[in-house]
């Protein structure tokens, strides 16, 4: 006997997987959206990541992006160009889910709070300011939630690319056991050193990403309105010229018919 939210035997799972997420509430799928899109981007990148990271602990001098991609390739392999983005995930996949989920939310409530009369969808509601303050504000939220995360996984960085710095043996433990020995050592403080340049980053970072692109939306949507409403001022040009050609043929035809018509009786 099939139980309920079970996989019907006969059912794409897509279409089932898409009907599940259907039936979360609003907030919950942007929350899932967000966190999925921040995961599969940061895996993407996870090369990048960390040859950004050998840059930064072991220096720059001779060495260049494809060299030192190439040398982690040679000695470690494809399972070397992905260390560490287990951490990254973690981090990330929070922190988007987060970021994205609230802003939706911060942007419906900026809104309601501005412009409390104004229409769904209403050209008020469109500007990008709400999405400056929903960006900036999600943004933050985002980073205060996952910091901690964020500052461990630096260190933890630091100390598999720079083995030789300071106590690099004591740091190198999992995720967890580096929470539990920063909060031992430095208190809950010690989870959030460094997080106010971070914020002070991320507010217009993130504001300014929503803001150009709730701007550039604007102005595609103008521009393709504008396109359509030529394309159909073009048709109807077209269709009273082609009207105007058949109607003026129709009456050399009916010319033509009459004067075979005289022509016949004479």
């Amino acid at each position: 006997m099939a139980r309920p939210g079970d996989q019907p035997a006969s059912q794409d799972p897509g279409a089932y997987l898409q009907a599940r997420l259907r039936q979360l509430p609003v907030f919950a799928r942007e929350l899932i959206a967000g966190g999925c899109a921040g995961g599969l981007a940061k895996t993407c990148v996870a090369p990048l990541e960390r040859t950004k990271i050998i840059f930064q602990t072991r220096g720059g001098a001779g060495m260049t992006v494809g060299g030192v991609l190439s040398y982690i390739w040679q000695q470690e392999g494809l399972q070397g160009l992905f260390r560490g983005n287990t951490a990254s995930v973690m981090r990330i996949v929070p922190y988007a889910a987060i970021h994205f989920g609230l802003y939706e939310y911060y942007r419906r409530g900026i809104i309601q709070f501005a412009i409390p009369h104004s229409e769904p969808g209403s050209q008020e509601q469109g500007i990008p300011l709400w999405d400056l303050l929903a960006g900036s504000a999600s943004g933050a939220t985002a980073v205060l939630a996952t910091y901690p995360l964020d500052l461990v996984r630096t260190r933890l960085a630091w100390a598999t690319e720079a083995p030789t710095h300071g106590s690099a043996a004591h740091h190198r433990r999992g995720i967890w056991p580096q929470l539990v020995t920063t909060v031992s050592e430095e208190g809950i403080v010690g989870l959030y050193r460094g997080c106010t340049p971070t914020l002070l980053g991320i507010l217009p970072y993130a504001g300014l990403k929503f803001y150009v692109y709730q701007a550039l939306k604007n102005h595609y949507r103008a521009w393709t309105a504008a396109t359509s409403e030529s394309a159909a001022a073009a048709s109807d040009v077209g269709g009273i010229s082609s009207s105007s050609s058949s109607g003026q043929q129709e009456l050399f035809q009916s010319g033509q018919l009459q004067q075979q018509r005289h022509s016949a009786q004479g």
